[in-house]
């Protein structure tokens, strides 16, 4: 059979977070080192700028180009919101950046064959649009979950929050109202988030294709592999980075297997659940790290030193892929939509 002919350009627009941006970064490096394409352009912000950058070293023909906000005092990333609660607003304000996007684009050569966006960002649709270029939307979660949010409005019909119903095309999953989160929990969804919730339905069903986060082994798709699997050794790209190796280094030369917790970049935990976690892992008798954010701490309330040598607290985004992948590690929680790919580690969500 013969090689499919490469595209000359595609272009990239992620969402300004990272857990939606590192898919994107592992697709291109798999169209490059592939040659299924002979060039990727990447647009972003300033703020997200450095890390899509570091995420695509000696990936090849790449190019990057950073679309100004209107203020630059203004909020670029998700990791800047004070909480998950002002997702909507942002996504709102994520809009000013349309009319640069659609300069950029326009002035693109040679002309991308295809734009890659996020499912976020709905006004991209408009503009690909009007130039005539075909766009595939990417999701930031797996094809299950993607069809629980469109197919769980059928308990418009349960008056109680938690009477199970069943799932439409999945007879053996029943769920509550009180399962679900805002706007979904809810008979007659209205407001802002689920306006948002409808015009990226429908920025993804006009696409040519949707590409969902996911392989194979988990749900039944056409799965090109996972795209972590792409990426070479992950290099070693801060100090955080460099002393949790270290850390994780020493607990395999004592043969210590290590626990590794994290809840995502966008989850909001309080202080007695944080609490309840660190008692759990206190009493749990293993080795663990645990990646928590600073803003569910006050200035003079956290966890260090608390666990002694046993167990490693890390404020921020840290390389998971690094960690996933290392000998030590040999048990794992994440959250259900957190990105366990790249791991054969027994895993709870």
């Amino acid at each position: 059979m013969a090689a499919p002919t490469p595209l000359r350009h595609v272009a990239m627009l992620p969402f300004m977070a990272k857990g939606h941006a590192m898919p994107l970064l592992h697709l291109a490096r798999l169209l490059l080192g592939r040659r299924l394409a002979s060039a990727v352009t990447f647009f972003t912000n300033p703020h997200n700028a450095p890390f899509i950058r570091a995420g695509l070293v000696g990936a090849g023909a790449v190019d990057i180009v950073e679309l100004p906000f209107p203020s630059e005092d203004a909020l670029q990333s998700t990791d800047e919101l004070p909480s998950s609660t002002h997702l909507v607003d942002f996504v709102s304000a994520v809009e000013a950046l349309g009319p640069a996007f659609a300069d950029a684009l326009t002035a693109l050569e040679p002309r991308p064959d295809l734009l890659v966006h996020d499912g976020f960002i709905v006004w991209a649709k408009d503009v690909a649009d009007e130039l005539g270029i075909p766009r595939l939307v990417t999701l930031g979660i797996g094809g299950f979950a993607s069809y629980i949010y469109g197919a769980v409005m059928t308990h418009a019909l349960v008056r109680s929050p938690t009477e199970p119903f069943p799932v439409p095309g999945l007879p053996d999953l029943r769920i509550t109202k009180a399962d679900l989160s805002p706007p979904f929990d809810d008979p007659e969804p209205a407001g802002p988030h689920w306006d948002f919730v409808c015009q990226s339905c429908s920025s993804m069903y006009s696409s040519s294709s949707i590409i969902a986060n996911s392989f194979s082994e988990l749900e039944s798709m056409w799965a090109i592999r996972p795209l972590c699997l792409t990426v070479p050794e992950p290099a070693v790209q801060s100090k955080d980075d460099h002393e949790i190796l270290d850390w994780l280094d020493s607990r395999l030369a004592m043969d210590r297997p290590v626990l590794y917790v994290a809840f995502g970049s966008q989850a909001e935990l309080s202080r007695a659940q944080l609490e309840e976690i660190a008692v759990g892992l206190d009493h749990s008798g293993v080795d663990f790290l645990w990646v928590v954010r600073s803003k569910w701490f006050d200035p003079k309330d956290r966890f260090s030193d608390r666990f002694g040598d046993r167990g490693k607290v890390v404020e921020g985004f840290i390389n998971q892929l690094r960690v996933l992948s290392h000998k030590s590690v040999s048990y794992v929680y994440l959250p259900p939509n957190e990105d366990n790919k790249g791991s054969n580690h027994p895993m709870s969500c």
